[in-house]
């Protein structure tokens, strides 16, 4: 990750903070009249707070995991909801009982445990961007450079570099044709050096597949991440 100071971010100078939270790097900008400071931070988005933990993670209390990879833009209002957020569906009542501690709890819990099923851990790639106020349901696995538009409702899993949004979120736009995708996948920019990535952000930003496939050949020349 960047640090320290630089020159100026367009017209003007700017303060980005970076806040970093398992892998995840988000940065804020506002201009000021100071040089680029960079700050390092526990995970908060611009709107929200509290922690990630506390503000993000919803009934985050059973066995399954939120993974979530590297240089990943999470938005304000963005929430992930894990396993225990759900009621059961399959009887005539919603209603959880088996919260209640007493005779509630003692009646229900047998069933509850008999009739829970997981869907397993909420995993979320690598360069993922989530718009503001996106709900993420639980066990639901989001692919390398996907596109999460704002207020979608992530139900079921996200392709690679694809682009989805609506409630439930929908598939809007391929990023990239299969081939390409490879190409990104295999280069894994995420996993370079710091330094690698810093001298190549605008490629990052702005290049093709193929250019960055071409510099993760030069950084792996063996096997070109293949491996």
């Amino acid at each position: 990750m960047p640090s320290g100071s630089a020159g100026p971010l367009g017209a003007g100078r700017a303060t980005v903070s970076w806040y970093a939270c398992d892998g995840v790097y988000l940065a804020s900008a506002r201009d000021v009249d100071s040089p680029l400071v960079v700050h390092h931070a526990k995970c908060r988005a611009s709107k929200d707070t509290g922690s990630f933990e506390d503000e993000r993670v919803l009934y985050g209390f059973g066995s399954e995991r939120l993974l979530i990879g590297k240089f990943c833009a999470i938005a304000a209002g963005v929430r992930f909801v894990m396993a225990a957020a759900n009621h059961r569906s399959s009887g005539p009542s919603t209603f959880p009982f088996t919260i209640f501690p007493g005779r509630w709890q003692d009646e229900t819990l047998e069933t509850f445990q008999a009739h829970t099923i997981s869907k397993g851990d909420t995993v979320v790639g690598n360069d993922v961007w989530f718009g503001r106020d996106v709900a993420v349901m639980p066990g639901v696995t989001i692919g390398n450079g996907a596109i999460i538009a704002t207020v979608a409702v992530v139900t079921r899993d996200v392709e690679p570099y694809t682009i989805v949004g609506g409630n439930p979120a929908q598939l809007i736009k391929q990023r990239y044709s299969e081939a390409d995708v490879e190409l990104l996948q295999q280069a894994a920019w995420w996993d370079w050096p710091i330094e690698i990535i810093s001298a190549h952000t605008a490629t990052l930003m702005a290049g093709t597949p193929a250019e960055i496939a071409e510099i993760a050949g030069h950084i792996f020349p063996s096997d070109a991440r293949s491996t």
